[in-house]
């Protein structure tokens, strides 16, 4: 599944992080909502929920904890694309992400005897949602994270 063309992003990166398990995901980043907001990881991925299920995560005492951004080349997969997101997502104690805007930037380059290059990113930003685990009981079975090994 490609990712379809959405809406301009109006996240920012803060954070690079750069991820080399996915040749089509190019940058990572994380962005704090506060100083205090980020913790421990409590899950090795977050899961992938939809911003219908935002209303669920605050009755049980969610947090919304920062912003995801994932730039990735076209031919990205959005399982590609989500998958980046989630394990950096939990590496900030976040437990969800949902996706909250895209966009898309063409470049062209060369001209002349080399030829007109075009080169077509995608970038995804996604709010990261950390729900406190004693209420993860509550949350419906394909929301329910997998908590990570004790160490």
């Amino acid at each position: 599944m490609r990712i379809p063309n959405g809406v301009v992003a109006f996240l920012a990166i803060a954070v690079g992080v750069a991820v080399s398990s996915c040749a089509s995901v190019i940058d990572t980043g994380f962005t704090p909502y506060s100083s205090t907001s980020v913790g421990q990881p409590l899950v090795a991925r977050a899961v992938v929920a939809y911003e219908g299920d935002l209303p669920g995560f605050q009755s049980l005492g969610s947090v919304l904890i920062g912003t995801v951004t994932v730039q990735a080349r076209a031919s990205a997969t959005l399982e590609e694309i989500q998958g980046a997101a989630a394990e950096l997502a939990a590496r900030y104690g976040g437990t969800h992400i949902v996706l909250s805007s895209t966009s898309q930037t063409q470049q062209v380059s060369g001209g002349g005897r080399t030829g007109v290059y075009t080169s077509t990113t995608v970038q995804c930003d996604y709010l990261v949602v950390q729900v406190p685990p004693p209420r993860w009981a509550e949350l419906p079975p394909q929301l329910y994270p997998a908590p990570t090994a004790v160490r």
